[in-house]
């Protein structure tokens, strides 16, 4: 945790050539993006709030119907780690009240707007703490290699629609990642002193 710490207070505190630096990298996957990818990444986009509060709240009720315990345990772990990255994040966001590529370079060509400041990507911190609960809950190939292939895809998805820089999506998924560890953790505890 202190590491993603450090990580965000040095994103903040870039000198202006490291700043030109993620806008030269953002506006390059931006402006120069195959448009005929539009429409998949716009899904990829739209599908990080469906699918981290749909997966969650289906394992949920599976696991009321069925009696399953153990699944309800993974689905409440899976929410409150997409709900505490959602909460760093959105708390982020309005902290740094760093504006939009879109409304600082309006020559990008952004897909779209947004109401929320740019810095951290909330899409990208949940997706990437959706991906992480759900690999370290289901230790198989199968699950994380797809998740963080969605979770990766929805993450660039909001660079290529110009609305995020590149450090938004990479901090957003740090947060992602150590929200999920996190929570894990602390449910692992929370679980074992129910069970006394």
């Amino acid at each position: 945790m202190r590491t993603l710490l450090l990580c965000i207070l040095i994103v903040l505190a870039l000198p202006s050539g490291a700043q030109s630096l993620d806008y030269r990298l953002m506006q390059r996957l931006c402006t120069e993006r195959n448009q005929n990818l539009d429409g998949f990444f716009r899904v990829q986009s739209e599908s990080v709030p469906l699918l981290t509060a749909g997966i969650p709240a289906f394992l949920y009720f599976k696991a009321r119907r069925d009696g399953n315990s153990s699944l309800k345990e993974k689905s409440l772990e899976l929410a409150s780690s997409v709900a505490f990255a959602s909460f760093v994040s959105l708390s982020l966001k309005y902290s740094v009240q760093r504006p939009r590529p879109y409304e600082t370079y309006p020559n990008l060509g952004a897909d779209g707007t947004s109401l929320t400041p740019s810095f951290p990507s909330a899409h990208s911190s949940n997706a990437f703490a959706l991906a992480t609960s759900l690999s370290l809950q289901w230790k198989k190939w199968y699950v994380a290699v797809p998740a963080f292939a969605w979770a990766g895809s929805a993450a660039y998805s909001r660079i290529h629609l110009g609305q995020h820089y590149a450090s938004d999506v990479l901090i957003g998924s740090a947060l992602g990642i150590g929200s999920a560890w996190l929570s894990h953790k602390l449910n692992k505890w929370m679980w074992s002193e129910s069970r006394l």
